[in-house]
C-alpha cells in the first residue's frame, strides 16, 4: 500500500461520513478525537471573551417593590351591597401603565432630585462621557429633565405576578442604594396620585351633591309649604273623604265631588313633601360619605413589600454568562471540528 492510498484511509476514517455517505458515530467520535485541541481552543476563547465581558461590564444592581391592587368601591355607589367587585385584567394593565408613565418618572425625578445626578445623560446624544468633544451642546434644563425621565423608564420594569392582583416594581442601577430609593418613591408617588385622583373625585362628587341637595332642600320646604297653606284654607273633617281619596272605593255619602278633589290635591301635595323628604335625606347621607372618603382618603393600592438595598448585581450574571460561553464554545468547537474533518477527509481522498 502506498503512502497516498494510507492518507485516503486515514482521512475517511477521521471524517463523520462513510464512503455510502451517511453519517456514522464512529466517524463523529473520530473527528471529535482527532479535533480535541480545535474545540478545547474554541472553547477557551469563549471563556475568554465572557471573561473580558464580565470585567468590562457595568454592575446593575436591581431593588424589587411589591403593590397589592384591590377593588375600589364608590363610597355613594347604588352597586355597594356587600359585595367586593372583581378584579379585570384591564384595571390590573391600566395600573401598569399608570406605574410607568411619565407622570409618575416625572415626580420621582423631583422628588429625589435626579436632575442634577450624575449618573443620568449630562449631555445630548453622541456627546456623552468620554466621548464629549470641544463642539458639544449640554442639555438644557428642559432636555436634561426629559432626558433623565427617559432613563428612569428604561431602567424601569414594571410586571403582574403571574394572574395575582400584585405588581411588582424593579429599579436597576449601578448604585444599590438609588436603586432601593428609586423602586420606593415609585410606589410612593404611585400610591399618592391615586390618594389624589380619588380626592378629585369625591370633591367633584361632593360639589354636585351640594348642589343637588340645595335643589331638594328648596323643593321640599316648597312641597311642604304648599301643603300647609292649602290645608289652611280649607276645613278637613271628611275622614271618610280623605280615606276613600284616591282609591277606587265610593265616597261616603252626602260627600261632593269638590269635597274629593280636594282631599286628592291635599294628599297629593303632602306625597310630594315625603317623597322629597327622602330624597333630601338620601342625599345627605350620600353627601356624609362623600366628605368622609374626601378627609380620610385611602387608595385602591398598598404595599406589600418596600424595596431593601441589593447586596447582589443582578447584571451581568456572572455563572449565566460563563455557562453561556461554556455551551457556545462547546457546540461551535464541536461544529468546526465536524466540519474540519469532513473537509479534510474529502481533500485526503
Amino acid at each position: 500500500m502506498t503512502t497516498r492510498e494510507i492518507d485516503a484511509k486515514l482521512g475517511h476514517e477521521n471524517s463523520p461520513i462513510n464512503n455510502d455517505g451517511l453519517i456514522t458515530l464512529h466517524g463523529v467520535a473520530l473527528a471529535l478525537r482527532s479535533n480535541a485541541w480545535l474545540i478545547a481552543g474554541t472553547i477557551a476563547s469563549a471563556m475568554a471573551l465572557a471573561t473580558i465581558y464580565l470585567a468590562l461590564a457595568k454592575p446593575m444592581f436591581t431593588a424589587k417593590s411589591q403593590l397589592l391592587i384591590e377593588p375600589y368601591r364608590f363610597a355613594n355607589s347604588q352597586l355597594d351591597n356587600g359585595i367586593a367587585p372583581i378584579l379585570d385584567n384591564v384595571h390590573i394593565e391600566g395600573q401598569l401603565v399608570l406605574l410607568r408613565s411619565g407622570r409618575v418618572a416625572n415626580e420621582v425625578m423631583a422628588r429625589l432630585g435626579l436632575v442634577s445626578d450624575p449618573e443620568f445623560c449630562a449631555t445630548l446624544p453622541g456627546h456623552e462621557g468620554a466621548n464629549r468633544t470641544a463642539g458639544s451642546t449640554p442639555l438644557g434644563e428642559e432636555d436634561r429633565a426629559q432626558c433623565v425621565v427617559d432613563e428612569l423608564q428604561k431602567n424601569l420594569v414594571v410586571r403582574r405576578l403571574q394572574i395575582s392582583s400584585a405588581i411588582e416594581v424593579l429599579y436597576s442601577s449601578p448604585n444599590p442604594d438609588k436603586a432601593r430609593r428609586v423602586a420606593n418613591t415609585i410606589a410612593e408617588v404611585y400610591l399618592g396620585n391615586l390618594a389624589n385622583a380619588r380626592a378629585d373625585i369625591a370633591r367633584g362628587r361632593t360639589e354636585w351633591l351640594k348642589g343637588r341637595i340645595d335643589g331638594l332642600r328648596k323643593l321640599m320646604n316648597e312641597s311642604v309649604l304648599a301643603a300647609q297653606a292649602f290645608q289652611a284654607k280649607r276645613d278637613y273633617r271628611l275622614p271618610e273623604v280623605i280615606a276613600h281619596a284616591g282609591r277606587n272605593a265610593a265616597p261616603a255619602e252626602g260627600t261632593t265631588a269638590a269635597d274629593v278633589a280636594r282631599a286628592v290635591s291635599l294628599e297629593e301635595l303632602q306625597a310630594d313633601a315625603r317623597t322629597y323628604s327622602k330624597m333630601y335625606e338620601a342625599f345627605l347621607e350620600a353627601l356624609t360619605r362623600s366628605l368622609q372618603e374626601q378627609s380620610f382618603g385611602g387608595t385602591e393600592a398598598r404595599i406589600i413589600s418596600i424595596a431593601e438595598r441589593p447586596l447582589r448585581p443582578s447584571s451581568p450574571r456572572l455563572l449565566l454568562t460563563l455557562g453561556l460561553a461554556l455551551a457556545f464554545g462547546a457546540i461551535a468547537g464541536v461544529l468546526i471540528a465536524l466540519v474540519r474533518s469532513q473537509l479534510y477527509g474529502v481533500g485526503r481522498s
